[in-house]
């Protein structure tokens, strides 16, 4: 894979917005890539690649290839580290979990007509959690299955945050995939099936000052809000977020503009409005204070914009009908506005919520 490192070192432009329309590579059935892969149709497509349905010659296996496009590809190693992530993921799985993220089987080049295309090879699998919650009539799923996931989703981000230090930056509903299709269209069925938290595109490894925004808009985390450094600690956030939608079909926190607000601003209110234990105010304060964005969300030490009422995550829970004091307390240890006191991966796998 020399080829791959040359290509690689010659990117040196951040990942932001590709300057020109991507450029996908042109495949369609039948279509033979590295000599040894067979395309048999495509099964996904997002701005950044392809992904394709493929057959091994010498197995006959069946395998999933995701094609980048060629500037992606160019970003690889500087600003883009999906690559280096499936290799570190590849090395450091356990026995026990290794199912849980994502598994390279093989990587390539591939030529196209603007330049070379990185095509990376694993495993196909099954729907994806958005997949099955659209199945159900608010999209809330049963409490067993949501431990199921979250319990799996944990696991994978153990090995990911701990063993490859490594963030995954984009934790939602359709990059959490079922290892196959249940036999029963029961969404119960799929409890016994294993799930795979996929696409590494926008990962980054732990332990540089990252400050760029990431994360799906209602699931950002405070610290991503105000522009401050953020590490595995905003995937965190990301789970509990994610957590409590599966639980009750919607979303803990719905940002919106208003007249004299922004959308992000709400968000934050919001946030304070739930969360905020106001022993910790001087503290947060301090924290936030080095963030990029500090007085777009805060005039002193207050909130420009301030929710007219309190709330909890007990008393939502409540109104659910789903509280228990396991819960809260499992929802709770994501959800702490500061990040340095959420719970690790492997701390929130010792909870009794999911030893239920």
């Amino acid at each position: 894979m020399r080829a791959v490192g040359r290509l690689i070192a010659r990117a040196a432009t951040a990942f932001t917005k590709e300057p020109r329309a991507p450029s996908h590579l042109h495949l369609e059935p039948k279509r033979i890539l590295n000599s040894r892969y067979e395309i048999l149709k495509q099964i996904g497509s997002g701005q950044h690649s392809t992904v394709w349905l493929a057959e091994e010659y010498a197995t006959l296996r069946k395998v999933a290839v995701k094609v980048l496009s060629d500037y992606v590809t160019s970003l690889q190693g500087v600003h883009a580290f999906e690559l280096d992530v499936l290799k570190k993921i590849a090395l450091n799985q356990t026995a026990t979990h290794e199912k849980r993220l994502l598994h390279l089987y093989d990587h390539f080049l591939a030529r196209g007509d603007h330049g070379h295309h990185l095509c990376l090879v694993s495993q196909p699998l099954g729907p994806s959690v958005l997949d099955i919650r659209s199945r159900t009539p608010n999209g809330a799923l049963p409490i067993p299955l949501v431990q199921h996931i979250t319990r799996q989703l944990l696991e994978g981000l153990e090995i990911l945050h701990e063993k490859c230090k490594t963030v995954h930056t984009d934790i939602k509903f359709d990059n959490i995939l079922f290892a196959s299709h249940a036999e029963s269209p029961d969404t119960n069925a799929y409890c016994a099936i294993d799930t795979v938290l996929i696409d590494f595109g926008t990962a980054m490894p732990e332990g540089t000052d990252h400050d760029r925004l990431i994360q799906p808009e209602a699931l950002r985390s405070p610290e991503v809000l105000l522009g401050c450094t953020w590490d595995v600690n905003a995937d965190i956030w990301n789970v509990g977020c994610i957590v409590f939608e599966l639980l009750t079909g919607q979303r803990l926190f719905k940002p919106r503009a208003g007249a004299s607000w922004s959308s992000e601003q709400y968000h934050m209110a919001r946030i304070y409005s739930t969360l905020l234990d106001d022993n910790d105010r001087g503290r947060l304060i301090e924290f936030f204070r080095h963030g990029a964005k500090f007085t777009t969300f805060f005039d002193g030490d207050s909130l420009r914009v301030k929710a007219t009422e309190r709330e909890s995550i007990q008393g939502i829970l409540q109104h659910y009908g789903i509280y228990t004091q396991e819960l809260d307390e499992f929802l709770v240890a994501m959800l702490r506005i500061h990040p340095n006191d959420r719970l690790s991966a492997r701390q929130l796998l010792l909870l009794p919520w999911l030893r239920i």
